[in-house]
């Protein structure tokens, strides 16, 4: 059996080479996405921990500070008009 496949590996040297590197290729692919996939987790955890102590929590229907800007504005252009 094992002298069989030697042989076919030698006598069909092409595909022998493109299958050893569509089998290397793919390993290294793998190995790639884990490392980026990693990464990301990585950062996606030091931006959750940066961003942990800058959480404000604000009233019903602020939209997070923009009625505030936004009646400060308007008292501005009121201030303005008078």
């Amino acid at each position: 059996m094992f002298d069989l496949i030697i042989r076919s590996m030698t006598q069909r040297k092409m595909r022998t080479t493109l299958t050893i590197f569509g089998i290397a290729l793919g390993i290294f692919a793998v190995v790639v996405m884990g490392g980026m996939s990693e990464h990301m987790t990585l950062t996606v955890d030091k931006s959750l921990k940066l961003l942990a102590n800058n959480i404000q929590v604000e009233p019903d229907g602020t939209l997070g500070g923009l009625e505030r800007l936004m009646n400060q504005k308007s008292d501005r252009s009121k201030e303005c008009q008078e």
